[in-house]
């Protein structure tokens, strides 16, 4: 976004001049363990995309399994299990009675017209289960899971990036 001669400083200006933290939510304990497809893990507060922005989101966690040779998947969606996908985190690889760390993070822009507020849910699943195995997102108070939503700049600097909607 280009200043022009005469033109008036403005906090929204600078904010958006400048990549920055719209949200950051954390857990720090583990999660209960699942042989589900898809279970919320933890849900961010209320996050604005702004129309005509783009956006970053990152998730970071791990996963942990009690058997070995499982495949567990991760995301992040908007509002619920079935929500449009921010992150997806495909299939991860579990060891027997191991934690895998895992970050992930996307791209994407609102290009709506208008704002959209809404909640962000971290999700973990149990994609390949090997005899009775489950999983779980690992957590801790000094290896917390979390979602990172930055605003990046313009959504016309990013194309092709997931449309918020």
């Amino acid at each position: 976004m280009a200043w022009l001669a005469g033109q008036r400083i403005t906090a929204q200006r600078l904010r958006d001049e400048t990549q920055n933290t719209v949200n950051y939510s954390a857990i720090t304990a583990n999660t209960a363990t699942t042989t589900a497809a898809e279970v919320i893990g933890m849900t961010t507060t209320p996050v604005t995309f702004r129309s005509g922005r783009a956006y970053r989101v990152t998730y970071k966690g791990a996963m942990a399994s009690s058997t070995a040779g499982q495949q567990g998947t991760m995301a992040v969606r908007k509002g619920t299990v079935t929500g449009m996908t921010f992150v997806n985190g495909f299939r991860l690889y579990l060891p027997a009675n191991g934690t895998v760390a895992f970050v992930f993070s996307g791209i994407s822009s609102n290009t709506t017209g208008s704002d959209i507020t809404t909640t962000l849910v971290g999700t973990y699943g149990l994609t390949v289960q090997v005899t009775s195995g489950t999983v779980n997102l690992g957590a801790s108070p000094s290896n917390p899971a979390y979602i990172h939503v930055e605003d990046i700049g313009p959504s016309g600097d990013y194309t092709g990036v997931t449309a918020i909607v």
